[in-house]
């Protein structure tokens, strides 16, 4: 029996583009990812990020909220 994933894994360049795109949009975690690419797990990459700042999903609500009464904000650690 053959194991066809290497045949239909793609380029380097498409998979890249693919992972960005699933990372940006929460679609993915980074160690996710990194299984997909055979790499090794890293510290904190279960984490879900959305493209805004790149910021947990789970301080998403109190980041839009900070926005909405700032009008702007590039901090999201205070």
């Amino acid at each position: 029996r053959h194991d066809m994933d290497e045949l239909m894994r793609g380029d380097a360049k498409s998979r890249a583009e693919a992972n960005a795109i699933n990372l940006q949009n929460g679609i993915l975690n980074r160690n996710e990812v990194r299984a997909r690419e055979r790499l090794n797990p890293i510290v904190n990459g279960n984490i879900y990020t959305v493209q805004s700042n790149q910021i947990d999903l789970e301080q998403m609500d109190e980041f839009s909220k900070k926005i909405a009464s700032n009008g702007t904000s590039t901090d999201t650690t205070s």
